[in-house]
């Protein structure tokens, strides 16, 4: 049984980078394959992953986003998406209501004033950590 509440994060999954031409690569960004690769070569490509930045440094591949248990550490739901997906885009859907904690816990990509008050309307206990600014850090009460 899930108790304690329920942690929501994502992580990169790397795929081999795919070395395509200019005009494959602009034909599979609109979803389809090329005409003129042969069936050996269409198993050969992830035509699904997609290109991200993290830190400054680029990664080709998915996200997995998951929910997990705060007391136990298991996986109650998950996601995959590309990388490009931003990982606010899939948060409310990894929230499990079954949890007997209304304890919601994510990093500090996660905030914003409307998530925030949307979801203590709906009945969660927000613990998202606070972002800092480059003029101005967080407060000694936010750290704790």
């Amino acid at each position: 049984m899930a108790r304690c509440g329920q942690i929501v994060d994502a992580s990169l999954v790397q795929a081999p980078i795919q070395r395509n031409k200019r005009d494959e690569a602009d034909t599979v960004k609109e979803g389809t394959m090329p005409l003129t690769w042969r069936p050996h070569k269409r198993a050969q490509k992830d035509v699904d992953a997609r290109w991200t930045k993290k830190h400054g440094k680029s990664h080709f591949g998915y996200k997995l986003h998951a929910s997990v248990d705060k007391r136990y550490k298991l996986i109650r739901k998950i996601a995959v998406t590309n990388a490009a997906v931003a990982d606010t885009s899939v948060f409310e859907a990894l929230l499990d209501p079954s949890n007997t904690s209304k304890a919601v816990y994510a990093d500090r990509g996660y905030p914003s004033a409307e998530r925030e008050s949307a979801l203590k309307q709906a009945g969660w206990q927000v613990h998202i950590q606070r972002r800092g600014h480059a003029t101005k850090g967080i407060s000694a009460a936010q750290k704790r």
